[in-house]
């Protein structure tokens, strides 16, 4: 099996997307990267940066 060197992003679910926005950048620190409004069928998503190569892309249901 190959070595485990990092994990580039997780996605996350949540009902509130402002809020767990505001956890990760005000609370932790990280950056909001990028963020798309709800279009048709396609939910709104907001995409934070955690450092270094890592990100959470973070779904609103």
């Amino acid at each position: 099996m190959p070595e485990l060197h990092g994990i580039n992003h997780l996605t996350l679910s949540t009902a509130d997307l402002d809020r767990l926005v505001r956890y990760y950048t005000e609370l932790l620190g990280a950056r909001l990267a990028f963020e798309r409004a709800a279009t048709g069928t396609d939910p709104r998503i907001a995409v934070v940066d955690v450092g270094g190569a890592d990100h959470l892309l973070i779904v609103e249901n």
